[in-house]
Parts: C-alpha cells; sequence; structure tokens
C-alpha cells in the first residue's frame, strides 16, 4: 500500500501530523515549478504573488470599497483580475496555446493561475527541454 500524504509513499506520523493540521493546501503549492526555474528573481516573485493572489488588480481594488469600472487594459473585455490577466486574455491565451503547440503538447486551459502552475509541473521530463519547459509560465 502507498501512503498518498508523504513523497516516498510511506506512512509516518510526520506525513499524518501535515495532513491533520496543516490541510491539504501546503501540499500543492507549486513551489519547485517557481524557485527552481532558471528565470529572474523579478519573474518569480511575480508568479509567486500571482498563486497566492496577491497582484494588485483592480477587482482587488473593488474588494477594499473602490468603486471603479474594471476593464482589462490589454484586450478591454472582461474585469481586471489575475486569472484573466496571466491566463484568459484573448492576447495571453494565445502565447499559451502557441507554447505548447510548439512543444507538441495539448492543454486544456485551467480556471485559476495556481492550477496552472500545478498542471505545468507536471508535464515534460525530458532533457534540455525541461529547462525551457519551466520557463514558459514565468514567461508568459
Amino acid at each position: 500500500m502507498i501512503w498518498p500524504h508523504d513523497s516516498k509513499g510511506d506512512f509516518t506520523s510526520k506525513s499524518v501530523f501535515r495532513v491533520l493540521y496543516k490541510g491539504p493546501a501546503v501540499t500543492d503549492f507549486p513551489a519547485d515549478v517557481i524557485w527552481r526555474s532558471k528565470a529572474p528573481t523579478k519573474a518569480c516573485f511575480l508568479a509567486w504573488a500571482v498563486t497566492k493572489g496577491k497582484v494588485p488588480t483592480e477587482d482587488m481594488l473593488k474588494r477594499r470599497n473602490f468603486n471603479l469600472a474594471s476593464r482589462c487594459p490589454m484586450c478591454g473585455h472582461e474585469e481586471e483580475t489575475t486569472n484573466h490577466l496571466f491566463i484568459h486574455c484573448t492576447g495571453v491565451s494565445g502565447l499559451w496555446h502557441l507554447s505548447c503547440v510548439l512543444l507538441g503538447v495539448d492543454w486544456v486551459q485551467p480556471h485559476t493561475c495556481r492550477e496552472e502552475l500545478m498542471v505545468w509541473r507536471r508535464r515534460i521530463k525530458r532533457g534540455w527541454i525541461q529547462d525551457i519547459w519551466r520557463m514558459i509560465p514565468l514567461a508568459i
């Protein structure tokens, strides 16, 4: 039998403690995709802020009781949110699609930026393409 909450599959008291007291959200943060890439530190920090939902967008200002007419500055169609700016905007969505087509990968657009990084780390694991693959979400 394999214990799914431990990296080696072993049942340990430490892994039980993590599941019970820290919850599943601790293990699903895509830190390896962000911090182990060869991208510049600025890009890594922005990706970290995006996954934490800390990018200053107009939807965050609305939550703080600022009344604004919020539109995406790139496409002008949707409300400016973190997920729209980095995944769903038409220009950015085209970049995601182009990068996947060039590497021969089928891709379904996720709902959040955090889901994007979680899915992205489970893909290509061969040779020099792996370094390029890790940089794509941070470059876009």
